[in-house]
This record gives C-alpha cells, structure tokens and sequence, in this order.
C-alpha cells in the first residue's frame, strides 16, 4: 500500500495510560453513567428521547473500549501490529 492508501492508525492508549488513576477514576465514572443510562432505558420513553439515550450508552460504551487494544481489521493477517 503506497501512503495514500495506508488509513490513518486508530487512536490507542497505553497501558501507562490505562493504568492510571485519572484513566481508572473516568472507567468508574462511565460504568456508572451507563448502568443508569441502561436503566433510564428501560423505562416507558418516547422515540426522541430513546434514540438520545441509545447515543448516549453507545459514546459510554465507546470510551470504555479505549481500555482495550485496537485490532486494524484492513491489514493483512501476520501485519497485525
């Protein structure tokens, strides 16, 4: 692939970053917000304010997979890095 076809690297943190106490503070944080996101959910809400809370759990959900490794599904198997 020549730098023009090469997608941009993903965004990561590193396990210093996981690890820290302000990374650690902002994960409890997060499984708080969505265990009440998820509650609020089951509730009897209209279409507008579900669709909201749908984005909303699904941002939670993305900031806690930043403790997990990105694995880059376009490149070959073996280039993984």
């Amino acid at each position: 692939m020549s730098a023009f076809q090469t997608p941009p690297t993903p965004f990561a943190l590193t396990l210093g970053d996981i690890n820290s106490a302000a990374f650690q503070r902002l994960k409890k944080h997060w499984e708080q917000e969505l265990e009440n996101a998820r509650r609020e959910n089951d509730a009897d809400l209209d279409e507008a304010k579900t669709a909201r809370l749908r984005g909303r759990i699904a941002e939670l959900k993305r900031n806690l997979a930043l403790e997990h490794p990105v694995q880059r599904l376009d490149l070959p198997p073996g280039m993984q890095a």
